[in-house]
């Protein structure tokens, strides 16, 4: 699958709907952020590999 940065994505695991802000390694990896409800902010960012991601319809 091709992501691209600002695609809305969670981990096939389950996961908080996140952006992608950068996909870097060589389009293997994804920057993602997300909010948090305990915090009120968006000052959560992780990297994830872009296998371990999946699209999330806007539409849910």
């Amino acid at each position: 699958m091709d992501f691209k940065v600002g695609d809305v994505v969670q981990l096939k695991s389950g996961s908080p709907s996140m952006t992608i802000v950068e996909i870097f390694n060589n389009h293997s990896m994804a920057s993602c952020t997300w909010y948090d409800f305990a915090t009120n902010s968006w000052n959560r960012e992780n990297a994830f590999p872009l296998i371990a991601l999946q699209l999330v319809n806007p539409k849910d």
